[in-house]
Order: C-alpha cells, then sequence, then structure tokens
C-alpha cells in the first residue's frame, strides 16, 4: 500500500537528508511546521508566533533529549545502539512510547483513493487550523520526533556534553562511550575531559599505593624519611611511567590520610 507523504520512499531521496533537517531543526527551530510559510503567518501576531517558536523547540528538544538519554545507564555510559522508546528515563515522566501513541490517536493516518484504483495512506504532519498555537507546536513536535525515528539510522544523532549543540555522526556507534559524545568543534574539549580523566585515574591509583605504604613504613638508618620511602613504595607498585618525588607525598599528605581514615593535614 502506497504511503502518501510527499517523501518519495521508491528511491529513499527522503531518508538521506531527513536526518540532517532534524539537526537543523534542533539547532535553530526554523522552518517547522505550516508557520513558516508566510501566508499562514500572517494571519498571526509576531509575538504569538515567537511564542510557537519557544514551545516547538523546548518541547522537541525535550522530545529527543529523552530519545538520546535512553541509551544512558546509571553509570553516564552512553549506548546508542540501546536507546529505546519504551523505558521512561529517570528525570522523565512519561515514556516516548506512550507519548507516540497519544499523538497518533489524534493524528491517525487516513486511507484515500488514487486514481487508478489504489488505496493509499495519507500521512502528514499535524493540520493547523482547528488548533491553538501553542497545542499546535507541541503536536508538531511530536510530529518530527516520529519522522527522526524513521529515519534509517535515528541513533546516530548526538548531543555534544560541551555545546550541547545536536549533530549527525557518519557512522553509528556501537560501542559504550564512557566519557561523553562531543560535535566535531568541541573534539578539543572532548581530548581534554580525557587526558583529566586519564590524569585523575592515576593519581586516585597512586593515592591508593601511598596509602597502603603509609602505615608500613619504619624508621631506620636506611628509611629515616616516610614521605621518601613512600614515594619509592608508589613508583614500584604504580608502574605508569610517571614517578613521583618527596615533594608529591607531601603535597598530598591529607587524602592519603584520609583514604586510611586518619584525617590530617
Amino acid at each position: 500500500m502506497q504511503i502518501l507523504d510527499g517523501k518519495n520512499h521508491g528511491r529513499g531521496g527522503y531518508e538521506k537528508f531527513a536526518l540532517d533537517m532534524i539537526v537543523e531543526l534542533l539547532n535553530t527551530g526554523q522552518h517547522w511546521g505550516w508557520l513558516s510559510s508566510p501566508i499562514n503567518a500572517k494571519n498571526y501576531t509576531p509575538e504569538a508566533l515567537h511564542r510557537a517558536d519557544v514551545v516547538f523547540l523546548t518541547t522537541f528538544r525535550g522530545l529527543v533529549d529523552q530519545w538520546i538519554d535512553s541509551g544512558i545507564n546509571e553509570d553516564g555510559l552512553e549506548t546508542p545502539s540501546n536507546r529505546h522508546v519504551r523505558p521512561t528515563p529517570k528525570g522523565y515522566s512519561e515514556s516516548l512510547f506512550d507519548i507516540l501513541h497519544g499523538w497518533l490517536s489524534r493524528n491517525m493516518p487516513k486511507p484515500a483513493l488514487l486514481g487508478n484504483g489504489k488505496i493509499g495512506i495519507l500521512d502528514r504532519m499535524p493540520e493547523l487550523y482547528g488548533l491553538e498555537l501553542g497545542a499546535y507546536a507541541r503536536e508538531t513536535a511530536i510530529y518530527y520526533l516520529k519522522e527522526l525515528l524513521e529515519c534509517p539510522a535515528p541513533h546516530r544523532l548526538g548531543r555534544c556534553r560541551n555545546c550541547r549543540k545536536y549533530f549527525a555522526r557518519k557512522r553509528q556507534r556501537k560501542e559504550k562511550i564512557k566519557r561523553g559524545t562531543y560535535c566535531g568543534r568541541c573534539e578539543f574539549a572532548g581530548a581534554a575531559e580525557r587526558t583529566r580523566h586519564s590524569r585523575q585515574r592515576r593519581k586516585d591509583q597512586q593515592l591508593d599505593a601511598a596509602a597502603e605504604a603509609w602505615p608500613q613504613w619504619r624508621k631506620s638508618n636506611r628509611h629515616p624519611n616516610q614521605s621518601i620511602w613512600v614515594a619509592q613504595q608508589v613508583n614500584k607498585r604504580v608502574c605508569n611511567g610517571h614517578h613521583i618525588q618527596r615533594k608529591w607525598v607531601t603535597q598530598n599528605r591529607k587524602e592519603i590520610l584520609e583514604r586510611l581514615g586518619r584525617p590530617g593535614s
């Protein structure tokens, strides 16, 4: 049965640029729905159109954020291939499935008789007339969520952790993303975050080794200084190419003692 939505399903032309169109909508909120037509827009005041734009963009981004967050687990690990409309992620009150189900009951596709005698299905965005602008904006936002989910690869959509812009990956990520997603313009921020995380992990290992060695030190003629001895033990136990000296132990004394349950300065 033919779907009459103007998307040229036979050649797949619409599906090829749909994700890019949705990314543009998410980042700008421009040219959405029937209000983008000057003929329709002239029937409303600029203030009313601005409020509708805000409602649309806020609703659409909220829905897409819920879709993205459905692939992030409690530990903050993101797996785009795990995104789903059924679960309700933490911080959201209604599943995307229920939202889409309610939308479909209000915007049911209709059968249409074609000129060749075949029956097609009319699937179009919500009608503007008969709806208050805010309601129309919300209905259209859900419509574009549906369009996103009908794309060949909705899991390629990403949200930059640094600038909060949306973007489309060239390929779908199947592995877990441990420290957030970054767009091409913010890759430097992602690299900086990975460096910071690596340094913190190394320091945590060194602090753990220092806390383990600390109570084992016994003053002697060979080892008269505790900080020097602890630094030597840390370098033996943590082989990461970054050796520490007595000064490091002195500077981190408070954290070392806290890990031993002995607050100190």
